[in-house]
């Protein structure tokens, strides 16, 4: 990890690391590395690690639907819905599922992605709040804010700048919703995961409270990612600018050898993130069998 903290700052050096090439040290800086290869290698390395594992990555939104009104505008960074519905406001538990149906069902297809909208039919009948289940794709502009400029507001948000010293900021509404929002305080780093972003204002709403107090600070906006999957990103971009630099055949193979690590490394990582219950055995063990039973 860079001595800053930073996760983009060591996606550049292990860029370089891996690709040891003086040319490319002379003619691509930090900011060209993140602007063309970062985006395209989180997207690589999110997809395989996502979308091919038995534990994927799942983040929530919220969407306000309106009586009447079928299409509703999706971040950009969503890849596959999993589940539409409603939850409990208190419990957080699901009341309510809405399963897309086929389009020539009578009843209408109920819900369907088309390109970046998500739409209903028949539209809602009333203004209610859908709570939506989905993968993350990595397709955001991720930066990284040097200078102690992006500002952690007193109710709870966050400012970005704009124009970031790393990378690019993302336009696009609700485009860092899913992502973390990384504080470097002078003693504490937060990571928080956005729940809401205002691309005009470039305010971030945050899903739990900062442990900074209110203030400026320096600041990386990234998706979620492993400490494998930062390798694995690394070396995915070190690849795409290998090509352009003619690496040998060799020194590609080294590098998708050890890509190729790094994903089952994330994948292993993953697979045992969530789980909450030992292997099932079909025989009488004490995980299947009451006790207190005589």
């Amino acid at each position: 990890m860079h001595s800053s903290g930073s996760i983009i700052k060591t996606y550049c050096e292990k860029v370089r690391h891996y690709l040891d090439d003086p040319d490319l040290d002379a003619k691509y800086d930090d900011n060209y590395l993140v602007r063309f290869f970062l985006a395209s290698a989180m997207n690589d390395v999110l997809s395989r690690v996502s979308m091919m594992s038995d534990v994927q990555i799942i983040q929530n939104l919220t969407l306000t639907v309106s009586e009447g009104v079928k299409d509703y505008l999706l971040p950009p960074t969503v890849r596959q819905v999993l589940r539409v519905g409603l939850k409990n406001a208190d419990t957080g538990a699901w009341t309510e599922d809405f399963h897309p149906r086929n389009q020539f069902n009578v009843y209408g297809p109920g819900w369907a992605l088309e390109g970046n909208l998500i739409s209903f039919e028949p539209p809602p009948t009333s203004g209610r709040e859908f709570s939506i289940a989905y993968i993350p794709s990595g397709d955001v502009q991720a930066h990284h804010e040097t200078a102690t400029q992006g500002t952690l507001n007193a109710n709870g948000t966050f400012t970005m700048v704009t124009n970031p010293t790393l990378g690019s900021r993302d336009k696009r509404q609700n485009a860092y919703v899913g992502c973390y929002l990384r504080i470097f305080g002078s003693g504490v780093t937060d990571e928080l995961v956005v729940s809401a972003h205002d691309a005009a204002t470039r305010v971030l709403t945050l899903r739990t409270a900062a442990t900074n107090t209110a203030g400026t600070y320096s600041y990386e906006v990234v998706p979620f990612l492993l400490e494998p999957m930062i390798d694995a990103v690394s070396l995915s971009a070190a690849m795409r600018a290998g090509t352009g630099r003619k690496i040998t055949g060799a020194q590609m193979q080294m590098l998708m050898l050890s890509y190729k690590s790094a994903i089952k490394t994330a994948h292993d990582m993953l697979g045992n993130m969530n789980s909450r219950t030992g292997k099932r055995f079909t025989g009488g063990t004490v995980d299947n069998k009451n006790l207190f039973a005589f």
